[in-house]
């Protein structure tokens, strides 16, 4: 067994000798190879754009106790406007919604986007032609292009804005005993001037399409317990009826109000320290170290390609 060993031992010393050869025969031509690709990965960074981070951080402005009404019995818990999610939870699934995107398109950020497209003429955003790339996908599925929309609209505002966006959950201990659910909600682009502009946009348009949905719903349920009021003869399902009513009510007072119904901001959008991408010390480790592995490789492969010729 330990002759086995020993001939495994002397294996790899064998073969840390042949790459120590390698490496020593080559060692002009490794070295070349590596200042090669570090040079490589320096012109490589030039062409590359400096991106930058920009958040904010939010929370739920939903006061205490909001979650949780009064229980006025099995018919009214039925009935309860408020839904087992916070404010919050339901931004964030507006946020990235196209009526959010209208909204921004409304307020200008189709010029920002899509100026480059204006046609002063028609007042409109056009869509280059299909690449030939769409053309050739049109050919192999069977589809026409016609069907493929002209020019730029609100979808496409939403499509770019989501590339950007980022939503990462966060929790907050307030006054050393209760934990309040929060969001960091960041960019990462090469215009941190823009998203800083663009956040606390993004921010009310979704809130505001929050609030209409509220008001509508909140109006709906009104309307249908006052109808139900008078179809309804027991005073106690009438009485859950009318303080239900008064909540829909309270909520609406909150609707009408130009303050954020959703949330608050605990940090306004702020830019990252320094870019945030490209990573130069990855590349230019990375390239060199790239370089020096495929030099080497070649010089052991065709050292290899040697002995068995011979």
């Amino acid at each position: 067994m330990s002759s086995r060993l020993d001939f495994k031992n002397e294996k790899i010393a064998n073969y840390f000798l042949e790459v120590k050869d390698i490496f020593l025969k080559n060692i002009k031509f490794l070295t070349f190879s590596t200042l090669l690709f570090f040079l490589i990965g320096i012109i490589y960074s030039f062409s590359l754009n400096p991106k930058f981070s920009v958040s904010s951080i939010i929370v739920s402005n939903q006061p205490d106790g909001d979650s949780q009404q009064l229980q006025l019995g099995g018919l009214s818990s039925l009935l309860n406007a408020t839904a087992p999610t916070t404010k919050l939870d339901d931004l964030v699934n507006i946020i990235k919604a196209y009526p959010t995107a209208e909204y921004l398109w409304d307020l200008g950020y189709d010029t920002v986007f899509f100026g480059f497209y204006y046609d002063e003429d028609k007042g409109i955003y056009p869509k280059p032609p299909p690449d030939l790339w769409q053309r050739i996908k049109s050919k192999i599925l069977g589809y026409d292009l016609d069907i493929l929309e002209k020019e730029f609209g609100p979808l496409d505002l939403k499509n770019i804005i989501n590339s950007l966006l980022n939503i990462t959950p966060l929790e907050y201990m307030l006054d050393d005993r209760k934990k309040q659910y929060g969001l960091r909600v960041s960019m990462t682009t090469g215009n941190p001037e823009l998203a800083k502009k663009l956040i606390p946009d993004l921010l009310t348009s979704a809130d505001n399409v929050l609030k209409e949905t509220r008001i509508e719903y909140a109006e709906a349920q009104v309307s249908f317990l006052k109808d139900q009021l008078q179809t309804v003869e027991d005073s106690d399902i009438r009485m859950s009826f009318i303080d239900i009513m008064k909540g829909h009510y309270r909520q609406l007072a909150l609707l009408s109000s130009d303050l954020p119904f959703s949330y608050k901001v605990i940090e306004g959008p702020t830019v990252s320290d320094g870019p945030v991408y490209p990573n130069l010390k990855f590349i230019y480790i990375f390239f060199p170290f790239i370089g020096f592995s495929l030099s080497f490789l070649y010089l052991y492969l065709r050292k290899l390609f040697i002995l068995e010729t011979d």
